[in-house]
């Protein structure tokens, strides 16, 4: 093992993984409506959910300079590609699953 340097890992994650929110179908209903089927549960809202939450417990008391209430931050996918391979490479969109194309609803 001599000449390989070890450090740590880096693995690029969702903040769904990150957080380890997991949709599964029926995750709903709850006490307030037993027998009641629920649509299945989406990480990537539930994980919008996670940070919408900690953006209102964060900014409680952030004024702007007018001295109302500081604007929420929006979240942003600029820089998201969803045939991006984290290993560095690209899937060709004709390749794509039709579910991969997130990134522009007017070309499907």
């Amino acid at each position: 093992m001599s000449g390989i340097a070890l450090g740590p890992v880096r693995r690029p994650v969702g903040l769904e993984t990150e957080y380890g929110v997991l949709g599964q179908p029926g995750a709903g209903g709850g006490p307030n409506s037993p027998g009641i089927p629920s649509a299945p549960a989406n990480p990537m809202v539930m994980a919008s959910r996670i940070v919408q939450a900690y953006a209102v417990r964060s900014r409680a008391g952030l004024v702007g300079p007018d001295g109302r209430s500081a604007p929420a931050v929006r979240w942003d996918y600029e820089g998201e590609d969803p045939l991006a391979d984290m290993r560095g490479g690209r899937l060709d969109r004709a390749d794509a699953d039709p579910s991969q194309l997130t990134d522009d609803p007017e070309r499907p």
